[in-house]
Order: structure tokens, then C-alpha cells, then sequence
């Protein structure tokens, strides 16, 4: 049996007992006046009456630190967690950068970070003389350097430079970088600047707004990860590469390149298929070789020999479920039963929740598309599928912000919606918000566009309305329409129909349908 953690204080035994006897008496009251009721780690506030609290070494013992109470802090029972091995100092700037992210549901890109920064952007004065430039930067600094020429092939002469910017400097590119920052990718960043230097620069380009005082933006197009993270490590200044002149459609060429050609080999399903099996290798070798730059996922299968085609596309099926399943930041692993391990708190299995939830979101057909683009778009639509998917973790499978746990109505959602068919139900409708947000074919809805923070920020809402459905938390004995969702749930059914009756269809998730009074009678 699971054990339940009671919320308010708690101070191991040993811990107590570690300390000078004098400091006992007293311990929890004296923390928690200096707390001043907030958490050391993430600093957001502290409730004894909902909030698991433990008390921990701001300096760890195995780091010299004392066992006094002046080296103790409280903290939330999951930033604890979190701190693993690190000291304090270095995770609490993580911690409370993420409680800012997720209080907005975790759908800020670079310019959503800046104002828990306190940044306030602002043009800078460039003046570019000969192969020299100079940055009189809004903070008052000044800095001069070389520029640089670089002719790509078959391309025109990029000019760019290398300076060190301050933080007041930087805009976020909204054209070409309207993606959301993901928090693991800052931590990875944050804790290697701990020991590192920040290994490549981010980019920003020119954005000219007056004419005659030389007055511009710096817009970043790439890099909003390691700056995020660099102003979270407390750095004053950035080293950046200043693009002189390039249009939208340079950088979004660009910022398209840097982060998906350049990973295709370990990315691409394309390529993951031929890794899957040897058999395939030299075949697809074959078929580059001859296709060259029409190259395709779809032209590879017309080019097998019908015998090939139906075994290779069972592979290929199997390699885009795989490159989301095997994604280091996939939430939902978490809540999985894994093949050969036995876990009685989870009923969702690895095999269900591929067949009942990728295989309904993803688009498991050949592209048409050349193969550098197809790369792009399948990349795309794995990161866009597993943030979806995080979504819905993190507001029907975990506890609500600030809470120890979840409630019973939580609890019993969660195993409904735990159901093959539910899973696949909800598959569905998560797959009809994102195209219908970003007016796209519904069977591409994540290979087409990248969500804007505004277009997550309307996904978020609209999986907020499917998991307010009462539907879900309904006696099952209440109409003849919840014992359908109960027969349908209990024997494994198909529960669209059932769910459709009682009003949870697409047209409430996105919001143009109100729910009846009597819509579960």
C-alpha cells in the first residue's frame, strides 16, 4: 500500500537530534518565521494546511555544512526533491523560474521569461564602418568588433559578428522563434554553465527602426534556451552572433536548419527505420543515392518492390511512435507500465498507450514532401505532440499548484480518463483542438505550423474545458448516458458515441458549444 505523506512540517528525527540541544526546542516555529512563509527554493508561499514541508540543510552536510538551525530552510516537498545533490544556491534560481513558467502553464517563449527577469528591452545604436561595428547598448556600455563574410554555396555573402550583450539588448525574434522554452532543455543548460563556458552563442539579427539615429532591435532568432539560462545563472552579458542584415525569410531558413537538418540523424524516423533494422539500410542507401535531392519518405516506398512495401511500412509505423516513446522529456512515461515490471498503481501499459494515443496522433503515413523537409515537419510534430501530451499530464494526472495531492474528484477523473477508450477518445479530441487552433488539415494537425505561445496558451484552455467535463466525475448511476460511459469504459468499447451524448465533443473542447443543464440526463 502507497504511503500518504500528511501535509504540513516535517523534520526527521535525526535531523533533530543532530542539532545542539538548545536548538530543538522550538525548531518548527523559528523555520517557519524564517521562511516568512515562503519556500526557499521556488519562493512561492508556503501553506501548512495543504503543502507536504520538509526542513533540509541549506549547505549539505557532505559539503561541510553545519548542523545548526541557521543552516536550515523549508522548503516544498517536491523542490526538496528536485534539489537532489545540487546545492541551493544553484537550484533555487531553477525552482522559481519554473513556478513563474508553470503559473503560466508553461506556454512562455523567451519574451514570457523576461518580465520575471525584470528585463525591459530596448533599441540599440549600431554603426557599421568598414569592416568594423560598433554597439552603443541601452545600458549605457559600448563595444566594437569585427565583422565577418561568409559566402554559403549557391548563396549570397552573410556578414555577421560576435559581441558580448547585456540583457536590456536582447528582443525575441516573434517571427521566426514563436516555440516555447522547455524547462528541462534550461536545466540541462543552467547546470553545465555551473562548470562550462556556454559552448555556442545564441543569434540575433538587426531589426532597423530609424533611419537616422542607426537605432535597432536586437532580435534572437536561435539560443533563447542558453540566454534564458544564462540570465538565470545571474550573468550580466551574453556573447552573441549579430547577424547584420537578414530578412524573415533568411532566418526563418536558417533557424529551420539549425534546428532540424542539423539533428536529422538522430531524429529523422527516416533514418531511425533503417537503424531499426539492418535490412533496410543499404536499401534506403540505394535510394538516396539514385533520388539525390527528391529524395522522400513516400518516394522510398514506391521505389521498394511490393514485397518490401508492406513489411517497411509496419517499420516505419513503428520508428515515429518510437522517436516520441523514446523522448527524454516525454511526461506520460511516468504514468506507464513499462514491459516486464509490475506495478499495481498503474494501469495504463506501454502497449495501449502507443496504439490508443500516438498511433491517434500522429501522422503515420509517408510524407510527400522532400526529405530535408519532411525532417523539419516530423520533428516538428514529435515536440508538438509531446507538449500536448504534458499538458494533459500535468493538469489531469498531477496535483493542482499548491496542492499536497489530488482531490477525490481528481482521483476518480484520473481513472476514467486511465480507460483504453477514454485514452483514445481524448487522442481524438486533442488532435481536432491543435488543427482547429492552428487552421490546419486535421490528419496534419501537428506537422504543419509551430504553435505561437498564444496558440498553446488556447490548447491549454481547451484541454482545461475537455477535463472540466462532468462527465468524468459523474455518478455512473445518475442517467442511462453514464451507464453507456460505464458499459463502454468498463468492457473496453469504442466511447466516442457515449462521450458525444453527453456534450463532450469537439465543439465544447474548443469552446463554441455551451454545455447543457441536462446534458448527462
Amino acid at each position: 500500500m502507497t504511503e500518504v505523506t500528511k501535509a504540513g512540517i516535517k523534520i526527521s528525527p535525526s535531523l533533530v537530534r543532530a542539532l545542539p540541544a538548545a536548538e530543538r526546542e522550538g525548531l518548527e516555529d523559528f523555520l517557519w518565521a524564517k521562511s516568512a512563509g515562503n519556500c526557499s527554493l521556488c519562493d512561492d508561499p508556503l501553506n501548512r494546511a495543504s503543502d507536504q514541508i520538509e526542513a533540509d540543510h541549506v549547505i549539505a552536510e557532505a559539503e561541510g555544512g553545519p548542523n545548526s538551525r541557521d543552516n536550515l530552510y523549508l522548503a516544498h516537498v517536491h523542490c526538496n526533491r528536485s534539489k537532489r545533490n545540487f546545492p541551493s544556491v544553484d537550484v533555487a534560481p531553477y525552482l522559481r523560474l519554473d513556478a513563474f513558467v508553470r503559473r503560466n502553464d508553461y506556454v512562455v517563449n523567451y519574451a514570457g521569461t523576461l518580465p520575471y527577469f525584470g528585463i525591459k528591452p530596448a533599441p540599440t545604436v549600431v554603426t557599421v564602418a568598414g569592416d568594423r561595428v560598433t554597439f552603443e547598448f541601452p545600458d549605457g556600455s559600448t563595444r566594437a568588433s569585427s565583422v565577418f563574410d561568409e559566402k554559403p554555396n549557391r548563396g549570397q555573402t552573410i556578414q555577421y559578428t560576435f559581441v558580448d550583450v547585456p540583457p536590456e539588448a536582447i528582443f525575441n525574434d516573434e517571427v521566426s522563434q514563436p516555440r516555447t522554452i522547455k524547462m528541462p532543455q534550461i536545466w540541462k543548460i543552467y547546470a553545465d554553465l555551473q562548470r562550462n563556458p556556454l559552448h555556442e552563442p545564441p543569434s540575433c539579427r538587426l531589426l532597423k527602426l530609424s533611419e537616422s539615429d542607426h537605432s535597432y532591435e536586437l532580435s534572437m532568432f536561435d539560443g533563447q534556451h542558453k540566454t534564458v539560462a544564462s540570465w538565470m545563472a545571474g550573468r550580466k552579458r551574453v556573447v552573441s552572433k549579430i547577424y547584420l542584415e537578414m530578412s524573415d525569410a533568411e532566418t526563418i531558413a536558417l533557424v529551420n536548419s539549425i534546428q532540424y537538418n542539423v539533428p536529422k540523424l538522430v531524429l529523422s524516423p527516416f533514418e531511425l527505420t533503417a537503424k531499426l533494422a539492418d535490412e533496410w539500410r543499404f536499401k534506403l542507401q540505394q535510394y538516396e543515392e539514385q533520388a539525390k535531392d527528391t529524395a522522400s519518405e513516400k518516394g522510398f516506398v514506391a521505389w521498394l518492390s511490393p514485397g518490401d512495401r508492406t513489411r517497411y511500412r509496419a517499420a516505419f509505423r513503428a520508428a515515429l511512435i518510437q522517436t516520441v516513446w523514446d523522448a527524454d522529456d516525454l511526461k506520460f512515461k511516468d504514468l506507464v507500465l513499462r514491459a516486464g515490471i509490475k506495478d499495481k498503481s498503474k494501469t495504463i501499459t506501454e502497449a495501449v498507450f502507443k496504439t490508443k494515443v500516438l498511433e491517434r496522433l500522429l501522422h503515420l503515413q509517408p510524407l510527400d514532401e522532400v526529405k530535408s523537409d519532411a525532417d523539419h515537419m516530423r520533428a516538428r510534430e514529435r515536440d508538438d505532440v509531446i507538449e500536448v501530451l504534458n499538458i494533459l499530464v500535468r493538469l489531469a494526472f498531477e496535483p493542482a499548484e499548491g496542492a499536497a495531492e489530488q482531490t477525490a474528484r481528481e482521483k476518480e477523473r484520473k481513472r476514467r480518463i486511465s480507460y483504453q477508450s477514454s485514452l483514445a477518445y481524448i487522442a481524438h479530441l486533442l488532435t481536432t483542438l491543435t488543427a482547429r487552433v492552428l487552421k490546419v488539415d486535421e490528419e496534419r494537425a501537428f506537422l504543419d505550423k509551430d504553435p505561437t505561445a498564444a496558440d498553446w496558451q488556447d490548447i491549454s484552455e481547451g484541454i482545461k474545458r475537455l477535463l472540466g467535463h462532468p462527465a468524468w466525475e459523474a455518478d455512473f448511476s445518475h442517467s442511462e448516458k453514464m451507464k453507456a460511459i460505464e458499459a463502454a469504459l468498463s468492457k473496453n468499447q469504442e466511447a466516442s458515441q457515449a462521450f458525444r451524448r453527453v456534450g463532450l465533443r469537439p465543439g465544447y473542447v474548443l469552446g463554441d458549444d455551451k454545455l447543457d443543464s441536462d446534458a448527462l440526463d
